[in-house]
């Protein structure tokens, strides 16, 4: 018989729920593909799969997970999605012959291959099969683990990158769930942490203080909100000053990020709380901190327009020179922003104008691109070179023209 001919017998016995002739299929192809020189690795991890299946159906779970957990002597390829499935079975196998550890083992390597596979619904849904798991096996302390590891998964990655986004969004939308607190032996505690965060957000200073008073832990993290995680962030966002001096006051730590690697300085600054980014850095805040772009505080202000912030950064050390994830310094972001005032601003402070990010394009190139023609006045005025050409070999006067920035145009023409 052909494998193809063979693969389809065993598709149909499985599908029609003939599990022992499918078993014996399943086995007597993996036999085969193991004894041969030269293994097929696609075949053989589908034969695997529906050994696997098989044994599943037939409850034979102290085999099936065996089976999962040992490998095989040759290596073997499976979808990430069908390999996150028979771990969420692997872990309900474990459940029902009492390997409880084996269950957090499976349900935490299910989760992992969903995300790796950039599935957030089908990582949200694993983390739900896993707290149904533990409630059937009785086992509250071991829901407790999951779900703390669950909840740092996004902390362990790249700032900004697929996965920590991808593992922040999954938790998130598990978190919102009304099972997601019950059972849990820590469940007060995690509703202490998450209402701090929630007085935070809506300024209620006395509510933080009681909550902090009572031992609540000001830099725990409330996985529903991975874009303003904390309550420090989160008072930095709103701006609600008597809830950032408690929060000081209670040692929060302005170190911690959020999903996009930004802190409690970078939201204050980006929202323009001039105010709220003099207490941090009173605190001791890091103006040198880049998030996921590569965006300093500093960045964030001057892209921001928020000029009252952009001086308090810059009298606290806040780095000129510092280029983002495109190689573009603070002056070249508020060159291409409509309103000059921060640009002004720094013209005063940062003399080094023909720097080039990663494009080989100056503060001037930006200005003419985004056709900001005040910009371009200011930066030939304050000495900028014109006639530097970026790794396209364009001019400021190049691009402008190219863009159809008629005004822009017009400045660099006049300046020659």
């Amino acid at each position: 018989m052909s494998t193809h001919k063979r693969m389809s017998t065993l598709a149909e016995a499985s599908n029609a729920g003939r599990h022992e002739d499918a078993l014996t299929l399943a086995r007597d192809l993996k036999r085969e593909l193991l004894a041969d020189v030269f293994t097929d690795a696609a075949l053989l991890g589908w034969a695997r799969d529906y050994e696997l299946r098989s044994l599943y159906h037939l409850e034979r779970f102290a085999e099936g997970l065996e089976l999962l957990e040992s490998g095989e002597p040759k290596p073997f390829l499976i979808s990430a999605k069908n390999a996150a499935w028979l771990h969420s079975v692997g872990a309900e196998m474990a459940a029902r012959i009492g390997l409880h550890d084996a269950v957090l083992r499976q349900g935490q390597k299910a989760v992992d291959l969903r995300l790796d596979d950039g599935d957030v619904e089908g990582a949200t849904t694993a983390i739900a099969t896993m707290r149904a798991l533990f409630d059937l096996v009785e086992r509250p302390d071991l829901a407790e683990r999951f779900t703390t590891w669950s909840e740092r998964l996004w902390t362990s990655q790249e700032p900004g990158g697929r996965r920590a986004m991808d593992s922040a969004m999954a938790v998130a939308q598990a978190a919102k769930k009304d099972w997601y607190l019950a059972g849990l032996p820590r469940k007060e505690d995690r509703m202490r942490r998450w209402r701090l965060r929630e007085a935070a957000l809506i300024g209620d200073a006395a509510r933080v203080r009681d909550l902090l008073h009572a031992g609540t832990d000001p830099n725990s993290i409330d996985p529903r909100a991975p874009g303003l995680p904390t309550a420090l962030i989160q008072g930095a966002y709103a701006g609600h000053h008597e809830v950032m001096q408690a929060l000081l006051q209670a040692r929060s730590a302005t170190s911690l990020a959020n999903v996009q690697g930004r802190t409690a300085l970078h939201q204050a600054a980006d929202q323009g709380h001039d105010g709220i980014v003099r207490l941090l850095l009173e605190a001791g805040a890091d103006v040198t901190a880049a998030d996921f772009c590569g965006h300093t505080p500093l960045h964030v202000a001057c892209w921001q327009d928020h000029l009252n912030v952009v001086q308090e950064l810059v009298a606290a050390g806040a780095p000129l020179h510092r280029g983002d994830i495109n190689g573009d310094s603070p002056l070249a972001l508020s060159a291409t922003e409509r309103h000059t005032r921060v640009l002004e601003f720094l013209l005063t402070v940062d003399d080094d104008l023909d720097r080039a990010n990663h494009f080989g394009q100056t503060a001037l190139h930006g200005a003419a691109i985004a056709g900001i023609a005040p910009a371009v006045e200011l930066l030939l005025s304050a000495g900028a070179s014109a006639d530097l050409p970026d790794r396209n070999g364009m001019d400021a006067l190049a691009w402008a023209q190219h863009e159809g920035n008629a005004e822009a145009d017009r400045v660099l023409s006049r300046a020659g």
